[in-house]
């Protein structure tokens, strides 16, 4: 679910979190989703 940081209408978007480790420590954090469906073209 991805809720805007200001507040609003909450919306369910499929993504994909790619998160890479060095270590015992988290060195990239990225996240995909199709922002289209923010739009209502999803």
């Amino acid at each position: 679910q991805l809720t805007p940081a200001s507040g609003g209408k909450t919306a369910e978007i499929d993504g994909m979190d790619l998160v890479a480790v060095r270590g015992e420590r988290l060195c990239r954090n990225e996240v995909y989703f199709d922002r289209m469906a923010l739009f209502g073209g999803g």
